[in-house]
């Protein structure tokens, strides 16, 4: 559990980072279409890694996140 607090850190930071990427390339993703991928992989997946992710889960945090996702969606059709 030590080693999770640089890694959240680290998480933020690139998650941060990940925000001003995905700034600059907004407009060039309005013009092909993928405004959603774009958020989801430079915004959304990096704050979801720093926020939501259970105390040192590291590799099943995003199988674990899809998983609950899709049966959210199931549900609510």
């Amino acid at each position: 559990m030590v080693i999770d607090v640089p890694i959240r850190i680290l998480g933020l930071g690139l998650a941060v980072v990940g925000t001003a990427f995905f700034i600059v390339a907004l407009p060039f993703a309005m013009s092909s279409g993928s405004t959603g991928d774009t958020l989801d992989a430079l915004v959304a997946e990096p704050f979801q890694f720093t926020f939501t992710r259970p105390l040192s889960k590291f590799d099943e945090w995003k199988s674990s996140s899809k998983e609950s996702d899709s049966s959210e969606l199931i549900t609510s059709e």
